[in-house]
């Protein structure tokens, strides 16, 4: 529930010293800080080029997934060009261990990764686009 007050954004944050061309917006922020999360923008951060290469599609705008594993504790994140199309993703990484469900209420996030007017990426809750 707090993540649908996040609507627009009005600010763009830094997050990592690796990843200078990639942002936040202020919701992308808060779940970050909220849920311990700042990793996932990392990983969504270090897929970004080779998801490109893999799906011209990509270059402007890539859909992400991070989804609970339902048969132990770690979680699968997704990059996907086309949610709709019956296309399976582009990008897969499963990570054996994390404890991001036990603070987000829900079976799934999405987050929307966008490249800017000044070529930099934002990582954003669909709200925020």
């Amino acid at each position: 529930n707090d993540l649908a007050r996040f609507t627009g954004t009005d600010g763009f944050h830094k997050f990592s010293m690796l990843f200078r061309r990639h942002f936040l917006t202020d919701g992308a922020e808060f779940l970050g800080g909220r849920c311990g999360a700042f990793w996932l923008m990392e990983a969504i951060a270090s897929h970004t080029a080779n998801a490109v290469r893999k799906d011209r599609r990509l270059a402007d705008m890539q859909i992400w997934f991070l989804r609970k594993n339902k048969t132990n504790e770690g979680v699968n994140l997704t990059c996907w060009a086309d949610t709709g199309s019956g296309e399976r993703p582009k990008i897969t990484q499963q990570i054996p261990y994390s404890d991001f469900f036990k603070k987000f209420d829900g079976e799934e996030i999405k987050l929307y990764c966008c490249r800017n007017e000044e070529n930099n990426w934002v990582i954003m809750l669909p709200s925020e686009y």
